[in-house]
C-alpha cells in the first residue's frame, strides 16, 4: 500500500511543471567528502542521472555546487529573483 501512495504522489508532482529548477551539479570528490557515509558507486550513478532529468520541460539553471556555499547561494538567489521579476511584470 506504501508503494502505491509514493507512486501516486510521484505522478502527481511529477504532472506539474515547475517554474525554475536550480540544478545543483557536483562531482564525485565533492559528492563524497560531503557525504562519506554513502556508497561511491551510488553517489556517481546519481551525478551521472542528474543530467538527464528533465523536471517537465521546466527552465532549469545549473549551479556548479563546488563552489563556495556564497556563491551557490548567490546564484540560485539571483535565479528565483529572475522569475519572481518576469512575475511582477506580468500582473
Amino acid at each position: 500500500m506504501l508503494m502505491r501512495l509514493e507512486l501516486w504522489l510521484y505522478k502527481k508532482m511529477t504532472a506539474v511543471r515547475p517554474d525554475v529548477v536550480l540544478r545543483l551539479n557536483v562531482d564525485i570528490e565533492t559528492a563524497f567528502s560531503r557525504k562519506p557515509d554513502h556508497r561511491y558507486e551510488a553517489l556517481e550513478k546519481k551525478i551521472s542521472i542528474v543530467p538527464k532529468l528533465s523536471f517537465n520541460g521546466a527552465p532549469i539553471i545549473d549551479i556548479d555546487s563546488t563552489e563556495p556555499l556564497e556563491k551557490v547561494i548567490e546564484q540560485a538567489r539571483e535565479a528565483v529573483a529572475a522569475v519572481m521579476d518576469c512575475y511582477k511584470t506580468a500582473g
